[in-house]
């Protein structure tokens, strides 16, 4: 079945062909304007239905006569609201639109600003007829279109005079303190999501959309006059497409020559945040899902790659075009990295199955960086931040580096003076896609002995990392051994061969430790996740030659050898990422014990969390299925 977009676009597209077809058509716009006068449509509803009224009668009997039985039909169910679409529905909007266009534009010549109603038609194509019909008169009439920019000019007037008009009663005061606050004091993290989006309604942002597409610098002007991004957000659409590069490049000033930011700074923020969602369209399509195609079928990413590269390529240009590049260059790359850490909307890592998929965020994050210079004052500034952000300044610092030359000593140098929190952890261990995991791992393959340099960095954080085993309660627990594995396991995974077999082996050593010291003080269930997400990479590292194999899988599970849940988990994830069955067990027979009596074990020990239903049956299934060829589970 279409979906609603395309039976929309379908629809317009028909009456615009029709009208277009008619030799009529001046007339039936002629038509449905006189409709509109008499029956007041601009002004007020009709309680007893507009269906009803004498006038919408003898237009529909005007519409029989000339053949268009469909539209005639579609003005008789002006009322309906529910029931299929009416198929004359999108002409009578198409001759609505254009007549409301003619009747706001006269509005204007004549000093008025007319309201605008649609009977309901807006989505059946009344609002892209008006827009369309607006703008192509205004470029054309000199005097409405002066009366358009004074209309325009009292709308930013009256937002910054009464910005608490738009929003409800209760809410009037805390929105105008919010927005004076502002004033006084902008910052950028505002601009980027404003808090009010829920509680802010502009009505006024078709002007500045019709405003756009007469004069843009003029539309920045006025963009950049509004009080407050929750206004100027709803006024920037999302799908500028071609007019973005140009718009960024003309934006007012985000910040003064000290590096202050300005409150007219939002209007170049928003920009951004459109070229962000621009990128995720063209990477992935309309809807902005990444759609994964099978290896055979890789090259068939290589148009939207291109496509991706070169709309990347045109922003970035017109952004360093600007006075003050370098520094909404930094504020836009922190804000990718954030996005990507904690925004569902940029996430690539396989969730929509499996297969080739492109990652526009590392490639607008790649391409950004290379542009920038190097902070002078990296570590100030990342620690200028709230702690909880300190990590995505981190690796906003590394993703600059890492494009002038890759330095692994850089990353023990930043954790350590800074010795960030990071809360986001236990969900960048889980996370194929981790932003500020593949920015750190790049700095890693870089080192002449990657492997040498993970075991010699996690014993140079030892008393970093006591310090978060001793952390009181009321304090922030540094993240920097979770930051180091993590860098250390994405490295592994983006490394091939030999290399990426070292790793493994010093990530395993590294995880060894950290179960014995990191684990038993750290919240969340970070460790054992790491572990497991190593043990899916084991097979990928196995030569194939039975004795190294075994010994490699001997020492993974030999800390591990006990009738626990942790234990099994390893165990599953092995046989999943295809291990040998034969060569887990023999690994475990190794240390003197045998995988169906552990499992025979835990399901005793476990007797208690079974009848209270606390461990789920496909769990319980597995581990019975170790203790014998064909278990039973009791109901």
């Amino acid at each position: 079945m279409p979906e609603w977009d395309e039976i929309r676009a379908a629809g317009i597209a028909d009456a615009e062909r029709t009208l277009g077809a008619r030799a009529d058509a001046a007339e039936l716009r002629a038509l449905v304007s006189r409709w509109m006068d008499a029956t007041r449509l601009l002004n007020s509803p009709h309680p007893g239905g507009i269906a009803a009224l004498p006038e919408t009668v003898a237009l529909a009997d005007a519409f029989d006569r000339k053949g268009l039985g469909q539209l005639a039909e579609a003005l008789r169910l002006l009322d309906q609201r529910e029931g299929p679409i009416p198929p004359g529905s999108w002409l009578l909007a198409s001759l609505l639109g254009s007549a409301v266009a003619d009747s706001f534009a006269d509005g204007l010549a004549a000093g008025e600003r007319r309201p605008i109603e649609f009977r309901g038609l807006e989505s059946y194509g009344a609002w892209d007829t008006f827009a369309a019909d607006l703008v192509q008169r205004l470029r054309s009439d000199a005097v409405a279109q002066e009366g358009f920019w004074r209309v325009l000019a009292s709308v930013v007037e009256e937002v910054c005079t009464e910005p608490e008009r738009f929003t409800l009663p209760t809410m009037r005061t805390s929105i105008r303190a919010t927005i004076e606050a502002y004033q006084r004091a902008p910052e950028v993290g505002e601009a980027w999501e404003t808090k009010l989006d829920s509680y802010v309604l502009f009505d006024g942002g078709f002007l500045f959309a019709v405003a756009l597409r007469i004069d843009a610098g003029r539309y920045l002007e006025h963009l950049g006059q509004l009080p407050h991004p929750v206004f100027a957000g709803q006024c920037v659409n999302e799908r500028l497409c071609s007019d973005l590069p140009d718009l960024v490049r003309e934006a007012p000033l985000a910040f003064d020559g000290t590096g202050v930011y300005l409150p007219e700074g939002m209007v170049v923020i928003l920009l951004l945040n459109s070229c962000a969602a621009e990128c995720r369209r063209r990477a992935w399509g309309d809807r902005a899902t990444p759609r994964p195609v099978s290896p055979e079928d890789e090259g068939s990413l290589e148009p939207m790659r291109a496509d991706l590269e070169t709309f990347t390529r045109t922003v970035l240009d017109a952004l360093f075009d600007r006075k003050d590049a370098n520094l909404i260059g930094w504020v836009w790359l922190e804000r990718l990295v954030y996005e990507g850490e904690r925004s569902g909307y940029w996430r690539c890592d396989r969730q929509q199955g499996t297969g080739f998929v492109l990652d526009p965020l590392m490639i607008l994050i790649s391409r950004l960086s290379a542009k920038l210079e190097p902070r002078v004052d990296q570590l100030a500034w990342i620690n200028e931040a709230q702690e909880l952000w300190r990590v995505d300044r981190i690796a906003a610092v590394l993703a600059v580096a890492a494009n002038k030359a890759t330095r692994a000593a850089l990353l023990s140098e930043l954790i350590i003076a800074t010795k960030p929190m990071y809360a986001g952890a236990v969900a960048a261990i889980g996370r194929r896609d981790c932003v500020v995991g593949r920015i750190g791992a790049t700095h890693l393959l870089g080192a002449v002995e990657a492997e040498r340099f993970i075991r010699d960095l996690w014993d140079e954080l030892r008393p970093v990392r006591e310090e978060a085993w001793r952390g009181n309660s009321g304090q922030a627990r540094n993240g920097t051994a979770e930051l180091a594995v993590l860098w250390a396991m994405c490295a592994m995974e983006m490394a091939t061969a030999e290399i990426k077999r070292r790793l493994w082996l010093a990530l395993r050593h590294v995880l060894e430790s950290a179960m014995q010291t990191d684990y038993p003080s750290s919240p969340g269930g970070f460790w054992p996740a790491a572990l497991r997400r190593l043990c899916q990479s084991t097979a990928a590292i196995l030569t194939g030659a039975p004795a190294d194999d075994l010994d490699i899988l001997t020492e993974l599970m030999r800390p591990r050898v006990r009738a626990d849940d942790l234990f099994f988990e390893m165990v599953f994830v092995l046989q999943n990422a295809g291990v040998a069955q034969r060569l887990i067990e023999a690994a475990i027979d190794r240390w003197g014990h045998r995988l169906d009596d552990l499992a025979t074990r835990y399901l005793a020990i476990e007797i208690l969390r079974t009848e209270q239903g606390h461990l789920s049956r496909p769990w319980l299934k597995r581990i019975q299925l170790l203790t014998s060829p064909d278990p039973e589970i009791s109901p």
